[in-house]
């Protein structure tokens, strides 16, 4: 998400919500995450985190963010 901001802007948190839904047993861990919508000063972002033993993958915890753009005074 930063790389889409200026790089004089900063980044407000208007809402973080996470929801765990296991545990996190496995041998390697792997997140991903994708911005939703970037508008001009909202954005809308969301991320999954997955255990893995193996050949088997289970989703332990997804989150989903609003953050605002705003301009820092020169």
């Amino acid at each position: 998400y930063c790389t889409l901001v200026a790089a004089a802007a900063g980044i407000l948190t208007v809402e973080f919500k996470v929801n765990l839904r296991g545990a996190a047993k496995g041998r390697t861990l792997r997140f991903g995450g994708n911005v939703v919508k970037a508008g001009r000063t909202l954005v809308i972002a969301e991320g999954s985190a997955f255990a893995s033993d193996g050949d088997r993958e289970k989703l332990i915890a997804t989150m989903s963010a609003n953050m605002m753009t705003i301009t820092r005074p020169s």
